[in-house]
């Protein structure tokens, strides 16, 4: 699972039809839980503070790397 290449215009495009109609509720449900095990299991923090959003293979493997297509997810740390 990567919010990289051939994987990012899914998440992408569930997030700009329900930005284009915001109508479109099943689009937005649909962003929400495809959003919910990535935030819980792939957003990950450096040692120096810089957070990034990690591949996840075989549903069990966490890369601690970030795709360069993945900076669309707009994931932030507080």
């Amino acid at each position: 699972m990567s919010l990289g290449g051939l994987g990012d215009s899914f998440y992408e495009y569930l997030l700009k039809a329900w930005l284009q109609d915001k109508s479109d509720f099943e689009a937005r449900h649909m962003f929400d839980e495809a959003m919910k095990p990535i935030i819980d299991n792939m957003i990950r923090v450096s040692p120096s503070g810089l957070t990034y959003v990690a591949d996840l293979k075989y549903d069990r493997i966490l890369e601690d790397k970030m795709d360069h297509l993945s900076c669309f997810s707009g994931i932030y740390s507080i």
